[in-house]
């Protein structure tokens, strides 16, 4: 980005950041810092067609699809993987949602496995009746 070139050729240049980091580089790097270069861009960023002029969609190195961002997202092609990202968004999230769960339950059993004064103490009882409770 520092050669100051007329022209850039990017391969998925976001691909292997963070989703913070990877809207830094695309919008402040290669949308703001290349403003008025010509950048060749390969990318699986949907989110970010909308920002480039001209689109092409490729399958196994066949152009499949082409033209403007508007054009593009009303054809079957794009709604096809436009859909697959969904799912696979879909299911992450589902993955993630289900750790979570595991993680509350594990914690609980956890919970309900410790020192039974521990139950005690966080009951509010006063202490003649834990003393009570515990030579019970």
């Amino acid at each position: 980005m520092y050669s100051d070139s007329d022209i850039y050729l990017l391969d998925d240049p976001i691909s292997a950041l963070d989703i913070h980091v990877g809207k830094f580089v695309m919008e402040e790097g290669i949308l703001n810092y290349l403003q008025g270069k010509t950048r060749i861009v390969a990318t699986h960023a949907l989110a970010y067609l909308k920002f480039f002029d001209y689109i092409y969609v490729m399958d196994e190195g066949e152009i499949v699809e082409q033209g403007d961002f508007e054009t593009l997202k009303e054809t079957e092609i794009y709604k096809e993987i436009q859909a697959s990202f969904d799912k696979i968004r879909e299911e992450e999230d589902k993955k993630k949602q289900e750790q979570e769960e595991k993680k509350k339950k594990e914690e609980a059993d956890k919970k309900s496995s410790a020192n039974p004064l521990d139950d005690i103490l966080a009951s509010g009882i006063d202490a003649d009746d834990k003393q009570e409770q515990v030579e019970d």
